[in-house]
């Protein structure tokens, strides 16, 4: 396949504005499913062969119009995703497949906890991330449930050891990021592709990054430390067995 995505995080207004209406009412979801119907008609014109993939979603979001920073979560997203479709009349799908990105609050929580009782979605939630699919998209043309879910970004950041923070900058912030060590992070990443492995319709799982990024301000989840030297998590990836 040529996969498309189509967006980055529609639902956090750092990459789509705006996010609410005057009313309260969330026309990012609005104006994202224009886009991703636009850019599937487009794509599909070019080649059938070509997957559309949409959402992209972050795993959190507030749905509070009077907060300082306006962010839909994943949840109420997604059902409005649907009602804005059945509103449309469209009479065939926006997306070939659905993007998410399941990361957890902080590092130190394990894949394996999961979010029954609030809006966010992350790795353990698949069976609530299905169910709104089947719900939202319930009498349109999109595929709900059975849609093909890919998890997009997936990052657990670790500890900088002293003698790497030369290859880094901001060097004075370490002490307060939110990270966990180097083992917890092998067995974190290990637990997420079993957990992936072990959903249906789920089709793959991005590390993100692969390399750390050299800004402590950014993110350093990868594999690799930023002179691309591998962190002693790499090797437990190295092995993975391939899912059923």
């Amino acid at each position: 396949y040529r996969d498309f995505i189509i967006g980055n995080e529609p639902n956090l207004n750092r990459f789509w504005l705006p996010q609410f209406g005057p009313n309260g009412e969330n026309v990012a979801a609005r104006d994202y499913l224009a886009l991703l119907a636009a850019s599937y008609d487009a794509l599909k014109a070019v080649s059938e062969d070509v997957r559309v993939i949409g959402g992209a979603l972050s795993p959190r979001g507030g749905d509070d119009p009077r907060s300082s920073r306006h962010t839909h979560s994943p949840t109420q997203f997604i059902r409005d995703l649907g009602r804005y479709s059945r509103e449309s009349g469209r009479d065939k799908p926006v997306m070939d497949a659905f993007a998410h990105h399941p990361y957890l609050e902080r590092a130190n929580i394990p894949p394996d906890f999961a979010h029954p009782r609030s809006t966010t979605i992350a790795l353990a939630d698949y069976d609530k991330l299905v169910l709104l699919l089947d719900e939202a998209f319930n009498g349109t043309a999109q595929p709900g449930a059975d849609l093909p879910i890919l998890y997009t970004e997936f990052g657990v950041q670790t500890h900088i050891p002293p003698a790497k923070l030369d290859f880094y900058t901001n060097r004075d912030i370490q002490a307060a990021s939110d990270v966990v060590d180097e083992e917890t992070q092998a067995r974190y990443y290990r637990q997420a592709f079993e957990l992936a492995c072990s959903q249906e319709t789920v089709e793959g799982l991005y590390i993100f990054h692969v390399w750390d990024e050299p800004d402590l301000l950014g993110w350093q989840s990868g594999l690799y430390y930023a002179d691309q030297t591998p962190k002693s998590s790499r090797d437990a990836l190295l092995d993975l067995p391939s899912c059923p």
